[in-house]
């Protein structure tokens, strides 16, 4: 497929483009069609055990594995970007596509800005705002009385540690950063009445511990990072469970654009 690929926030990718049957072009494009392959093998294997033997584990499975997804693979100058969205149709969806970028371009622009690659907390720009959150305190008839907004920034590394030693094939490859749109979240405090004017002692107060899980306000459902591995790492009959599959749409010459 030649065409565009439109990146907006809060919403899944979006394809534009021609359908192209011809072989891919490059060794770049060959080895993104080879990942996208093996993952959709992958994905199938998880669709099998959830379903069967480890049926009992697919309510707490990754939203991935547990309900129908789109696969946009993206092999960059310096390791491959894979994101998950929403199905728009019943039947899963892999794209792949090789990219003259690096993946700390690729990740900030794919993940709504939520990931950021191979940064420090030191090196954080003022537009590295991340996913922004409010919480609102009320008092007894529900008017605010208090607001903390905070901005929410995951940052990981596109390198493997030093002198990590990877498995070897038929080992699946290791997944150097892995992120999920659903996050839990914990707050611990006590409970005082309003009027109180002293700190009560530590003895005397009634704590609580408040727990949530929280929908991030993105378009993916997960995302993926993985190094640049020879082909053998990517053979999808490593993860086959026997039903047929169908090769993933090829893009090629793609351009990536955010929607204003």
């Amino acid at each position: 497929m030649k065409g565009k690929v439109t990146v907006e926030s809060g919403k899944p990718l979006q394809f534009e483009g021609d359908a192209d049957t011809n072989p891919p072009e490059s060794a770049e494009q060959k080895n993104a069609a080879m990942i996208a392959d093996a993952l959709k093998s992958y994905l199938d294997g998880a669709d099998d055990i959830l379903s069967g033997k480890y049926a009992c584990f697919s309510a707490i499975a990754p939203k991935q594995l547990r309900q129908p997804c789109d696969v946009f693979v993206l092999r960059c100058t310096d390791g491959v970007f894979v994101r998950y969205d929403s199905a728009t149709d019943q039947k899963r969806a892999v794209r792949a596509a090789a990219i003259d970028r690096s993946l700390r371009e690729v990740a900030r622009q794919f993940s709504d800005g939520a990931l950021l690659l191979d940064v420090g907390p030191q090196d954080l720009q003022e537009d590295d705002r991340g996913l922004m959150f409010e919480w609102i305190v009320t008092d007894a008839d529900g008017t605010p009385t208090q607001k903390h907004q905070f901005s929410l920034i995951m940052i990981g590394s596109s390198n493997l540690p030093a002198g990590y030693a990877m498995p070897s094939p038929p080992a699946r490859p290791i997944c150097l950063v892995g992120i999920q749109s659903e996050i839990d979240i914990q707050i611990g405090g006590y409970v005082a009445p309003v009027d109180m004017t002293t700190q009560p002692e530590a003895s005397d107060l009634d704590n609580f511990i408040a727990h949530s899980s929280v929908q991030l306000p993105v378009g993916w459902l997960a995302i993926e990072i993985y190094p640049l591995l020879d082909d053998q790492y990517w053979q999808a009959e490593f993860a086959t469970t026997g039903r047929s599959s169908t090769s993933c749409q090829q893009l090629q010459n793609v351009t990536c654009t955010t929607a204003n």
